[in-house]
């Protein structure tokens, strides 16, 4: 996976886990990773694939 993702980091009081990959094909890829390793350890998780928004901050 290290070779697969641009940055990985944790983040937040609950512990999220998140990583910046260069496309979809690696983050699907990236996730099955994840969730494999979740599921060895019999850890519950949910998994959440977006496109980074390339917009400025907005004032709606």
């Amino acid at each position: 996976m290290a070779n697969s993702t641009l940055r990985a980091g944790i983040s937040g009081e609950r512990s999220s886990i998140f990583a910046l990959c260069e496309g979809q094909n690696i983050a699907d890829k990236v996730a099955v990773i994840m969730s494999e390793a979740y599921l060895d350890i019999r850890i519950s998780f949910d998994i959440h694939i977006s496109k980074i928004n390339v917009q400025s901050v907005k004032i709606l």
